[in-house]
């Protein structure tokens, strides 16, 4: 099995994830979550008590939009890693930040083999008001309500009401609200992968099979 595409490292991956990294039995899993307004996306995303995020980088694509997907990971991502190819390894390292996890995906005769070259650390660059705009507007002002922080503000448009959360929750709370709003959204739509249960996908098979 080769690394030259992206969907092919991510389907090894997705079983293996709890091998390879540590995260929460109950974490939920969504691949190409959109970020940013939807401007960028997270290629693997596992929601727990932390947002976990894994860009992939197969042989064949290119680095030239890897800068702008570390900004924007930075800015709601506790714990980032990069999943690549070695061709890319020399070239990803002087882009990163020494707080991203670096994880070299190699072929092997089975499949394909997973190696932690770096560890993530946690991001400590956070932006608020980029982790509420995670929320739907109906989640943004649930929360709102719930904290009783709705007044005047019930009719205004999803950025006033993600505005009004941001500058009002301390971050780490913050975040913890809103990644468990999104872990108990039921109605993802069209536009969005369906979210997996990290121990669904632990039943899967453990290593994509040789084609």
């Amino acid at each position: 099995m080769t690394v030259d595409r992206d969907d092919t490292i991510r389907a090894a991956l997705l079983p293996r994830l709890t091998s390879i990294v540590s995260l929460e039995e109950d974490c939920v899993l969504i691949e190409e979550m959109g970020i940013e307004h939807g401007s960028s996306r997270i290629d693997v995303a596992a929601l727990g008590s932390f947002l976990h995020g894994f860009e992939i980088k197969a042989r064949l694509d290119s680095l030239s939009r890897l800068q702008r997907q570390v900004t924007h990971y930075d800015k709601l991502v506790d714990f980032s890693y990069l999943v690549l190819a070695e061709k890319h390894r020399a070239a990803a390292i002087r882009i990163l930040p020494n707080h991203w996890g670096l994880i070299v995906a190699e072929p092997a005769p089975e499949g394909i083999e997973f190696c932690v070259d770096r560890c993530a650390k946690r991001n400590l660059n956070r932006v608020p008001e980029s982790l509420a705009r995670l929320l739907w507007r109906d989640e943004a002002l649930a929360a709102l309500v719930s904290l009783g922080l709705d007044r005047g503000v019930r009719c205004k448009p999803a950025r006033t009401l993600h505005s009004r959360l941001a500058a009002a929750v301390d971050l780490d709370v913050l975040s913890a609200l809103v990644l468990e709003r999104i872990r108990q959204r039921a109605n993802w739509g069209e536009r969005q992968k369906r979210p997996v249960r990290l121990s669904a996908v632990r039943q899967a098979q453990a290593i994509v099979p040789a084609t």
